[in-house]
């Protein structure tokens, strides 16, 4: 839990806030678990769809799509849910499930 920025979200107006749970541990353990995997070395293929904020699109990532993204980064967008788990940057864009 991120409690500053929960405390601060009255103050801010809800400005830079995007969700109760940073998920920086979760991508941690998931790399501890799997090294630095890259969907593109996953012995069988994944596909989580994900959603860009600003330019509210879709898009799916997976071993086609960004092959050389790491699988606990990949995991860590897909489970990102506004309000609750911040979005995840990844090129120019945030982006979460």
């Amino acid at each position: 839990m991120d409690w500053r920025l929960l405390a601060s979200v009255v103050l801010l107006m809800g400005r830079g806030f995007g969700g109760v749970v940073r998920g920086d541990r979760i991508e941690a353990l998931y790399r501890q678990l799997l090294g630095d995997m890259t969907l593109g070395e996953m012995p069988i293929p994944a596909y989580a769809p994900i959603w860009n904020i600003e330019e509210n699109r879709l898009e799916f990532i997976g071993p086609r799509t960004y092959p050389d993204l790491p699988v606990a980064r990949a995991i860590h967008m897909a489970i990102a849910l506004p309000l609750f788990i911040e979005p995840v940057q990844l090129g120019d864009g945030y982006w979460c499930d």
